[in-house]
Formats: C-alpha cells, structure tokens, sequence
C-alpha cells in the first residue's frame, strides 16, 4: 500500500498548483489546463514514480491520459481518486 505522505496537506496542494502553473503551461489555449503529470502526483502523494505505474497498470491508481511516455492525470480525478480510498478507523475490540 502507499506510505502517508510525510507533507503537511497544504503543502501538498501548493506542490501541485505550481506545477500546474509553472510557465510552460501558462497561456490562453493551453489544452493540459487542469492536468497534472503523474511523476507530480507521485512526488505530492510520497511515493516513487513506479509505484504510481505500477497503480496504473494493476488499475488501482487515479485515472491517467497517456500521451507518449508522460502520463497526465486530471487534478479532478486525482482527488476523487484519493477520497476514494479513504477508510473508517478501525473499531476497538473488545
């Protein structure tokens, strides 16, 4: 399973924000608006690049777009993907 991330979530959300709008893809028509690539999401989440692959390819990570050899993700879909994932505390026994 993935290792919690050692940030501070709004750390995090800063991390991907700057690198949605770095200056390569700031512009008017900018068609990857709104997507984020998935070695990003790797770095904000704490875990390698092939942990994300491997994600990819057992279908258990967020939803990506492949185009060439970089994989792109929708911020949208990263979130939903990680609320996802979120589980009930355990209960105590008894």
């Amino acid at each position: 399973m993935a290792k919690f991330c050692k940030q501070k979530p709004h750390e995090n959300e800063k991390y991907i924000k700057d690198t949605v709008t770095d200056e390569s893809t700031t512009g008017k028509d900018n068609l990857l608006a709104g997507f984020i690539p998935l070695t990003a999401v790797a770095k904000a989440l704490g875990v390698s690049k092939r942990t994300m692959q491997r994600y990819h390819a057992q279908r258990i990570g967020p939803p990506c777009i492949r185009i060439g050899n970089t994989f792109l993700c929708r911020i949208e879909s990263v979130h939903s993907w990680l609320i996802s994932r979120e589980i009930a505390p355990a209960r105590p026994r008894r």
